[in-house]
């Protein structure tokens, strides 16, 4: 695998995304732009020039509204203009997916809240650093784990863009990251990692025997009826079909990188962790049966995914904040934000094809924060 030394440029480049992924994913913006959320095209497009992305897609379901509305390009410099149907990268939202797919197979009695990843994956004890012989899922879902957090994760990054089957290369990530002293005890501090949901992810393949992208497919994107929804970024090469993400690392404009193009995502070892796209109706699916506690899961399960384990604000896969369950997502060619008003019955995702954080990101979250204010 790759290392730090005598890194390169275009090496450098495609360390980008998922450096922003662990560090930009793992807090929220608030910023004033006078950004609000919109409730037709024409304000959709007043955010979208607010915003200077290329395109931005929002969706809202509450008791007294339901809506849709995108505006802008698919590429920059380009004709096509977003529609409805197009499909949108998520990022870390990706993560409150995992940790809905973990509780259908805990349900299931796959796997349980305590199991220790070395046992499940089949380690010694040797394998397993002793500072980690305490940890289990319930730690790793929650970003309990210990697991240190790196600004770049040279490792992960030597891996494949894409695999047909990223089983062994998520085996391999866990197997290495058990291996080094954790950063913190088990339970005792929150570090947001990537690396807690791949190795969730790997248990998880261990006793199902399938990977994770066939798993999620078959017992949540199917039975929810996300139909748009796939792995890595939207759209085919040669084809301006769907969305293309942007980003400005090292120019002064923000250039699309198109399907086809050399850095279009993170590796697919980063799966679980953020790699899903789909369209805003799918992720208002998704939020949907959350915010319901529909029968997907039984009410403990919903319990367990929706409050923090061991104290401060992340639940699995979810922020607790005042305003509601909230999450946002990164790869640095796309930004995005969900947000779950369980008292107010509402349910809010907002995303543009834009992955400049610190530009876009003041915005998406004021409009999503006054989401519920002009629901109806």
């Amino acid at each position: 695998m790759s290392s730090s030394s005598g890194m390169d440029r275009r090496t450098l480049l495609a360390a980008i995304p998922a450096a922003a992924l662990s560090l930009a994913c793992a807090k929220g913006a608030n910023a004033p732009m006078n950004a609000a959320w919109p409730r037709g095209k024409d304000e959709a497009e007043r955010l979208r020039a607010l915003l200077g992305a290329p395109a931005v897609g929002c969706a809202i379901e509450g008791p007294h509204c339901l809506s849709l509305v995108v505006a802008g390009k698919r590429m920059k410099g380009a004709l096509a203009a977003v529609t409805e149907q197009d499909r949108w990268h998520w990022g870390s939202i990706t993560k409150a997916m995992t940790a809905t797919l973990i509780a259908v197979a805990v349900e299931q009695g796959l796997l349980r809240w305590e199991d220790r990843p070395g046992a499940v994956l089949g380690l010694s004890r040797d394998e397993v650093h002793e500072g980690f012989r305490e940890l289990t899922l319930l730690h790793l879902l929650s970003h309990r784990g210990g697991i240190r957090a790196y600004d770049i994760d040279w490792y992960m990054l030597g891996f494949p863009r894409e695999e047909a089957d990223a089983r062994a290369s998520r085996l391999d990530v866990a197997r290495k990251t058990l291996m080094v002293a954790p950063e913190a005890a088990p339970g005792s501090r929150f570090i947001y990692a990537n690396r807690n949901y791949i190795v969730a992810a790997s248990m998880l393949e261990a006793v199902a025997g399938k990977p994770w992208e066939a798993l999620i497919q078959s017992y949540l994107f199917a039975p929810l009826k996300m139909e748009g929804a796939g792995f890595g970024a939207p759209g085919t090469a040669g084809r301006l079909d769907q969305p293309v993400g942007h980003a400005s690392w090292f120019t002064a404009s923000v250039t699309p990188h198109p399907p086809g193009s050399r850095i279009t995502d993170n590796p697919a070892v980063l799966g679980p962790a953020g790699r899903v796209h789909a369209r805003v109706t799918d992720v208002l699916r998704f939020l949907g049966v959350h915010r319901e506690r529909a029968p997907l899961l039984l009410r403990s399960s919903w319990d367990r995914l929706h409050t923090p384990p061991f104290g401060g604000d992340y639940a699995l896969g979810w922020y607790v904040r005042p305003e509601g369950l909230w999450h946002s997502g990164t790869n640095t060619l796309w930004n995005a934000e969900v947000l779950i008003q369980r008292q107010q019955n509402l349910a809010a995702a907002i995303c543009c094809n834009d992955g400049d954080y610190g530009k876009v990101s003041p915005g998406l979250h004021q409009a999503l924060m006054g989401s519920a204010e002009r629901c109806g």
